[in-house]
C-alpha cells in the first residue's frame, strides 16, 4: 500500500491496517496514531517523525531496519514486535507496551522509555547511549553488551535483568533497584572501571 492510499483511508475513518505490508515504504511524519497495525510487515519501512501514539497496535509487528527516529510512539503497543537494526534515536515510547519486544542491534540513543513495560525484552547489543528509562521494568530483560552509556535508569527495576558485558559509564542508577552479580558479568560500572561499586 503506499502513503498517498495509506493517508486517504485513515483520513476516511478507516483504523484496520492489520497483516498489511508496508516494506521499504516512505511513511515519513505520517500520523497514524490509534490505528492497528499488528503484524504487519514493516521490514525497512520509514516511519521517521511518525505519529504512532495512542494506543497504536503494532504488536508483532516486523520492523526490522525501520527508522523510527524522532517517532511518537507514546502509549503504543510493541509487544512482541521485531525491531532488530532498527533506528529509534530520540523516540517516545513513553508508556509503551514492550514486553517481549526484539531491540537486537538496535539504535536507541535518546529515546524516551521512561515508565514502559521492558519484561523480557531483548536489548542485546543495542545502542542506548543517553535514553531515559526513567522508572521502567527490565524484570528478565536481556541486556548483553549493551551500551548505556549517560543513560537514564533511575528507579528502574533491574534486579532479574542481564547486563552482561554492558557499558553503563556515566549512567544514572540513583533510586534504582540492581541485580546481585557473580562478578563473571564484566560489566563496566559508571565510573568507566570494570570493579564493582560498594554501593551496587
Amino acid at each position: 500500500m503506499e502513503k498517498d492510499e495509506l493517508v486517504k483511508r485513515y483520513r476516511e475513518g478507516e483504523r484496520e491496517f492489520a497483516i498489511a505490508d508496508f516494506s521499504a515504504k516512505d511513511l515519513s511524519h505520517i500520523d497514524l496514531s490509534g490505528t492497528d497495525l499488528g503484524g504487519a510487515n514493516m521490514t525497512g519501512c520509514s516511519l521517521k517523525g511518525a505519529n504512532l501514539s495512542n494506543f497504536t497496535n503494532l504488536s508483532g509487528a516486523d520492523l526490522r531496519f525501520a527508522n523510527l527516529s524522532g517517532a511518537n510512539l507514546r502509549d503504543a503497543d510493541l509487544s512482541g514486535a521485531d525491531l532488530r537494526k532498527a533506528n529509534l534515536t530520540n523516540a517516545d515510547l513513553r508508556h509503551a507496551e514492550l514486553r517481549g519486544t526484539d531491540f537486537r542491534w538496535a539504535n536507541l540513543a535518546g529515546a524516551k522509555l521512561g515508565q514502559t513495560d521492558l519484561e523480557d525484552a531483548d536489548f542485546t547489543e543495542a545502542d542506548l547511549t543517553g535514553a531515559d528509562l526513567t522508572g521502567a521494568s527490565l524484570q528478565n530483560t536481556e541486556l548483553l553488551k549493551a551500551n548505556l552509556r549517560r543513560a537514564n535508569l533511575m528507579e528502574t527495576d533491574l534486579t532479574t535483568a542481564n547486563l552482561t558485558e554492558s557499558d553503563l559509564t556515566d549512567a544514572q542508577t540513583y533510586g534504582s533497584r540492581r541485580p546481585k552479580l557473580s562478578g563473571d558479568e564484566n560489566i563496566t560500572f559508571i565510573d568507566g572501571t570494570k570493579q564493582k561499586p560498594a554501593w551496587w
